[in-house]
C-alpha cells in the first residue's frame, strides 16, 4: 500500500490492557487498543475521520478505510476461528462495495 509512515507511535497502559496510537504528519491518528474481557480478549479500533484525497495516485476515502478495517478484522476473526477466508483482496472489494454504496447514500 501507499500508506506514508506513521510520525508517531505512542503505546499506553491501560487498567484493563494495552493501546498503540500511530500519528501522521495530516493529523490522522489510529488506535488499536486489547483488552481483557469476560469472555476473552477485546479488541477496539479508533480512526480520525478520512477525508477522500490522493494518495499515491489512487483516491482514497472513507469507503476505502472502512473497507481496509472490515477486511482486517474479517481475516483476524477467520485466522482465530480457523475459518478458511478469501484473500485480502477480495474481502476487501467485497466489503468496498458495500461502504461505497453506504457513503453515497445507498445503504
Amino acid at each position: 500500500a501507499n500508506m506514508p509512515e506513521p510520525k508517531r507511535f505512542v503505546v499506553s497502559e491501560l487498567d484493563d490492557g494495552v493501546e498503540l496510537t500511530l500519528s501522521w504528519k495530516d493529523a490522522d491518528e489510529l488506535s488499536l487498543a486489547l483488552s481483557d474481557h469476560p469472555s476473552g480478549t477485546m479488541l477496539r479500533l479508533r480512526q480520525s475521520p478520512a477525508p477522500d484525497r490522493m494518495v499515491g495516485g489512487a483516491l482514497r476515502s472513507g469507503a476505502d478505510f472502512g473497507a481496509g478495517w472490515h477486511s482486517i478484522v474479517d481475516a483476524l476473526v477467520g485466522y482465530l476461528a480457523d475459518i478458511p477466508m478469501p484473500d485480502g483482496d477480495a474481502m476487501w472489494r467485497a466489503a468496498y462495495a458495500v461502504y461505497l454504496a453506504q457513503q453515497a447514500g445507498w445503504g
